[in-house]
């Protein structure tokens, strides 16, 4: 009785962790000086690893090459990686109106000026939306347009730098 039971756990895990890929959307390359990379993976082409380089190529064929001596590590994200998520109750991100019917509007705070990536993807992981903006120190403002969404819920991922933040809205 003990081993079907044990055999059940291992198909549930395995069934689990195979359905789980299925949400991931970016990769992202640590290098040994602390820098980090991130490719979302709808616009990657292919990856070739070659003498001691890794190429990621994206599909509009542009490339970035990495010495994998100076790789720390390659890991995907996806949307449920609870180490990435900000921690509830710390987040400055506000979605409104919440649900909404045509514009989502996004407020964050940022104390420098930086690199900003917002994605809306849906519950099944996919991304449906991307945009890549400079944020100004101080309280900034977004407006999505969100007419020709399907109703549902969706999940808006806010990347600032290393910290990830994610709240769901509903669209009507």
């Amino acid at each position: 009785m003990k081993t079907k039971k044990n055999g059940g756990i291992v198909v549930f895990l395995f069934a689990f962790g195979v359905t789980g890929l299925y949400a991931q959307t970016s990769l992202n390359v640590k290098e040994k000086s602390g820098i980090q990379t991130s490719f979302v993976l709808n616009d990657l082409n292919k990856l070739v690893f070659s003498s001691g380089n890794m190429t990621v190529i994206r599909k509009d064929l542009n490339s970035r090459v990495f010495s994998l001596m100076n790789v720390r590590y390659l890991n995907f994200t996806d949307i449920t990686s609870l180490d990435e998520i900000a921690i509830p109750g710390n987040s400055n991100m506000l979605l409104y109106p919440n649900p909404v019917v045509s514009q989502l509007q996004i407020r964050y705070e940022t104390t420098t000026e930086e690199n900003v990536q917002v994605q809306i993807m849906d519950m099944q992981g996919r991304m449906i939306y991307l945009q890549n903006l400079t944020s100004q120190t101080g309280i900034n403002y977004i407006s999505i347009p969100c007419e020709t969404m399907q109703n549902g819920i969706y999940l808006c991922r806010l990347q600032k730098g290393i910290k990830i933040e994610i709240n769901k809205f509903i669209k009507l």
